[in-house]
């Protein structure tokens, strides 16, 4: 290990802003977002309150919540949810962050509505996503009862819009998380922590896996520090021309892997440089390539996943294996990454903290949706003119399909199958992102990252709609501009960029997207 490896771990602790580089100013942004550092002892401090807290909501009778956040408010509870909760004594958590239509009215459909305690999430306390289905829910509990606040909290960063928000309809509690904690950052703080106490979880548990892992995070020897060794790893493959970093993750926990892909695609993908996480598992080793590497996450009786990784290196690809044998220990994991992509980052010279790109699809956004301002919408070409770019793209490309449908676990099952299948004809690496979800996510990579994707925006309208109050646009319009500002930012990067529209029963949405993939792509 080199000198330099060393100091990394120990100015990063330092909170040695000049690790990343940069000016005076992006120095002094940076030091505002090294609050995680300290986000282990936050939750070590705040666990029994958190608990009593939940416990108390549990009594009162609910009998799920809902959590409207996007991106860093919503993924890491998510994860928590999928893979370790509820709990007996916990409610079930859903996720509110899809602005089609049918993805929300079916959200509201699932439960009773009157026994929902609705968790509204977001940093900056202004998320159009979270302020339009926030404004949908609210408008709905308002109808069956006047004191409608009982049944929203609200988590979000002091002197924030959703602050003042919550103080004035009465929101039976907001939780201000520690403001130096960037969104995507924030897995063991209140926006993953408070979801996770009303899943049952013991936070007392996560909280000391978390510690240990920070405390390991310490080490000046590599051997010894997690962290440092999975962030050296990263950037080792990045200098070498191995930006795709296929994850492979064992079944108890696979839902990890939305959020590292968030992680790693928004805080390196930018000044055209970027790791671009590939989570489809039906990808064969062929779509890593020489440009790819893997990074296997599981447990050690996991036989399939290891004689996979062992397959693949035997033909050249690096594999990083990292053993995790129990879910509780996603907390660990949690700072592990978090550790890592800052160390990644110092190793790619840039500020794995902003996500400099990600308002430019906002923006794109709002003009579409304000008649006055709308700009042109740029040609979309073919399925087939697609077919013909990819036989033809250069080594290191891969393709983003960006589905602005509701999402379910099935759907999205289909779907990675599908990925897999037409990477392995093509030969290379192809994922499928939901929007607008991705915008906070890999988004920022599409658009600051390498200029190597392809990218097939998908669009589905059905022939009903809802009203956002207060806006005078709804959520299929909502929807369908998301899906057509990121195509045009996307297509002034001179990025290769397609649209499909769907129609028809909504039930053969995903069967109508693969077979016309698969009719114009394997070929």
């Amino acid at each position: 290990m080199t000198v330099r490896d060393k100091r990394i771990a120990v100015r990063l602790w330092h909170r040695d802003t000049s690790l990343w580089g940069g000016d005076a100013n992006e120095q002094a942004s940076i030091a505002q977002r090294l609050g995680w550092l300290d986000s282990p002892q936050w939750l070590c401090d705040n666990a029994a309150d958190l608990g009593r807290w939940a416990a108390g909501v549990k009594a009162q009778g609910f009998e799920r919540a809902v959590l409207v956040g996007m991106g860093g408010s919503s993924l890491a509870a998510e994860v928590l949810s999928q893979a370790l909760g509820p709990t007996p004594s916990g409610l079930p958590v859903l996720v509110a962050d899809n602005t089609h239509p049918l993805a929300v009215r079916g959200l509201e459909q699932q439960g009773n509505l009157a026994k929902t305690l609705f968790i509204v999430a977001s940093k900056s306390g202004h998320t159009a996503e979270v302020t339009a289905l926030s404004a949908y829910f609210w408008d709905a509990v308002c109808k069956a009862r006047s004191d409608a606040g009982a049944q929203f909290i609200a988590i979000t960063d002091p002197g924030t819009p959703l602050e003042k928000l919550a103080r004035q309809r009465g929101y039976r509690d907001c939780f201000l998380n520690p403001p130096d904690v960037g969104g995507r950052f924030a897995a063991l703080t209140a926006f993953a922590m408070v979801p996770a106490a009303l899943l049952g979880l013991d936070l007392s548990d996560l909280a000391g896996r978390a510690s240990t892992m920070a405390t390991r995070c310490r080490g000046a020897q590599l051997a010894d520090n997690p962290g440092l060794a999975l962030g050296l790893w990263l950037g080792e493959q990045w200098q070498a021309g191995r930006g795709q970093l296929q994850l492979r993750l064992s079944p108890g926990i696979a839902p990890l892997g939305a959020w590292i892909e968030q992680l790693v695609a928004e805080s390196t993908g930018k000044q055209g440089k970027g790791l671009l996480p590939l989570l489809a598992p039906a990808s064969s080793e062929r779509a890593a390539g020489a440009h790819g590497a893997w990074l296997a996450v599981g447990s050690a009786r996991d036989g399939a996943l290891w004689q996979q990784c062992d397959q693949v290196e035997k033909v050249g690809t690096p594999v990083l294996r990292l053993l995790v044998e129990d879910p509780r220990d996603l907390a660990g994991e949690f700072f592990r990454w978090e550790f890592a992509i800052a160390t990644a980052g110092a190793v790619m010279g840039l500020n794995p903290f902003n996500e400099p790109d990600v308002n430019a699809s906002k923006e794109a956004t709002r003009k579409l949706l304000s008649p006055s301002k709308a700009p042109s919408a740029p040609v979309a070409g073919s399925l087939a003119e697609l077919g013909a770019s990819l036989r033809a793209a250069p080594a290191g490309s891969y393709l983003a399909v960006l589905a602005f449908l509701p999402a379910d676990r099935e759907a999205m099952a289909r779907l990675q199958g599908l990925a897999g299948e037409l990477g392995d004809y093509l030969n290379l690496p192809v994922t499928v992102n939901v929007g607008p979800r991705y915008l906070h996510s890999s988004g920022q990579l599409h658009k600051g990252g390498p200029q190597k994707g392809h990218f097939l925006v998908v669009t589905a309208t059905t022939g009903w709609d809802l009203a956002i109050p207060g806006e005078a646009y709804s959520f299929g319009e909502l929807n369908v501009a998301q899906a057509a500002g990121d195509f045009a930012v996307l297509a002034a990067t001179g990025q290769p960029v397609f649209r499909l529209a769907l129609d028809g029963d909504p039930a053969g949405w995903v069967d109508s997207l693969s077979d016309q993939l698969r009719a114009a792509l394997l070929t």
